[in-house]
């Protein structure tokens, strides 16, 4: 027995539901409605917003690419197809879009202000957007790693996001550069620094050590791969050593400030860090 219900009563079940949230209802309606006008604008438009609340992206997109094929000099296809490809990040291709659908609609066409509006807003949503979110994680790193090490530390505090990104690339923890430090370096930066390396330190400059930090330096750190030590501290020479031997693989190390090695503490250095090469000691 053939359904009672035409298209129109089918648009208006659908819609309601619609209202109501209760979409998978209201897709069911839309489908229905579809069967008797399946080139209908109107139709197709609230079947890709419903889709689009379901999640189901792609084929929402499909219906309003068909919307475009139907009637190219109708806007609304042109804005449904915008609006999901801006969802989907695609921004590029939601500006083409716009763009194209600037080109085949009228200028009378209540929707072609409409177009222009949306192009503008993406285009200038696109001008502000976070680099991290649109460039390639290879590129965002290679750039961080072109800063001095201090700047990469001030951009830990741009944003959540940029925190996390920062903080889980080891490589840019690899050279720790504190050289240009006016106060202290405490325990708790060193800690973060050094989690954050993953073991992975091969240089290492530092200014204004304070005695816990240098302390930790020697018990916890790790150093196995570290090659180069500068340390610009008014510790004591015991303090110094003790940090420089549990470094073995060490080939340059430059001490700076008052230090005045006995011939001991050289030979303890030299013995715990065969490699060693270059030995600078002095302001």
């Amino acid at each position: 027995m053939p359904s009672p219900f035409g298209p129109a009563d089918h648009l208006a079940e659908g819609k309601l539901l619609y209202k109501r949230a209760d979409f998978q209802n209201a897709l069911d309606a839309f489908n229905s409605a579809l069967q008797f006008a399946p080139h209908d604008l109107v139709l197709l438009d609230c079947r890709a917003a419903t889709r689009e609340k379901l999640g189901n992206l792609d084929e929402a997109l499909r219906d309003a690419k068909s919307m475009i094929r139907i009637s190219r000099a109708d806007g609304r296809g042109y804005l449904r197809a915008g609006k999901l490809l801006s969802i989907m990040a695609k921004t590029d291709a939601a500006l083409s879009i716009y763009d194209y659908g600037l080109r085949q609609v009228p200028d009378t066409d209540p929707t072609h202000e409409a177009l222009r509006r949306m192009k503008n807003k993406t285009a200038n949503a696109t001008k502000g957007r976070d680099p991290l979110e649109v460039l390639p994680v290879e590129l965002a790193e290679n750039i961080m790693r072109c800063l001095p090490f201090r700047d990469v530390v001030r951009c830990l505090r741009v944003s959540k996001g940029w925190h996390r990104f920062i903080a889980s690339r080891s490589c840019l923890w690899e050279s720790l550069d504190l050289s240009q430090a006016r106060k202290n370096v405490h325990t708790a930066f060193l800690m973060s620094c050094f989690a954050n390396s993953k073991g992975r330190l091969i240089d290492a400059s530092i200014q204004q050590l304070s005695q816990p930090a240098l302390v930790y330096l020697v018990k916890y750190c790790p150093r196995s791969h570290l090659t180069y030590l500068r340390i610009t501290s008014q510790m004591s020479e015991v303090y110094v050593v003790k940090t420089v031997c549990q470094a073995p693989n060490l080939k340059d190390l430059f001490v700076a400030g008052q230090v005045e090695f006995l011939f001991s503490d050289l030979v303890s250095i030299l013995s715990a860090c065969p490699n060693l090469a270059k030995l600078t000691a002095g302001s």
